[in-house]
Order: structure tokens, then sequence, then C-alpha cells
């Protein structure tokens, strides 16, 4: 996995789990007993983007209007407001 550079330790337990409500947190567990939870900041899209259900050819004028309804609608979804989550864990030993 590309990821694991990213880790402090290479893990040898991997799971997705929810904490604080958080779902899709990565859990990976070290041979040192090493707990480390990752959040990668991703939300799922509320709204799925298709591309239509016509299979039909598109003439260039049609591409470039289907292009820029499309474009509009991600730039609509990327200024919509992120929120981050306000819970937290500590963990001590």
């Amino acid at each position: 996995m590309v990821w694991t550079a990213q880790t402090q330790l290479p893990p040898i337990f991997v799971s997705i789990d929810t904490f604080g409500g958080q779902a899709g947190l990565i859990v990976t567990l070290s041979d040192s007993g090493f707990l480390q939870l990752s959040y990668l900041g991703t939300v799922p899209a509320k709204n799925q983007i298709s591309s239509g259900e016509s299979k039909q050819e598109m003439s260039t004028n049609e591409m470039f209007a289907e292009h820029g309804r499309l474009l509009k609608k991600i730039m609509q979804q990327e200024s919509e407001e992120q929120t981050e989550p306000t819970d937290s864990l500590t963990v001590g030993a």
C-alpha cells in the first residue's frame, strides 16, 4: 500500500472503523503496540454527477456544453462549506 510510507511505524494490523461518530478512520497497529488512527480528510459526495443515460455520440458543441454544465456542478460542490470533525480521541500510556 502506498500510504503505509506515511505511517510512523509499519503496521501489522489494518482496519477501517468509526470513532467519535467519524466513520472511515484507518486503524493501524504496529508490532510494538503503537496504535494510530488516520483520517484521509474526505467526505463522500452527497450528489453524484453522472454522465447521463444517453450513449449516443455527441457533437463538439454538445461536448463543450456538457463540459460547461459539469464544470459548474463541480464548482458548486467545491464551494459548499466542508465541516471538520470536532471530536477528538486521546490515548495515553
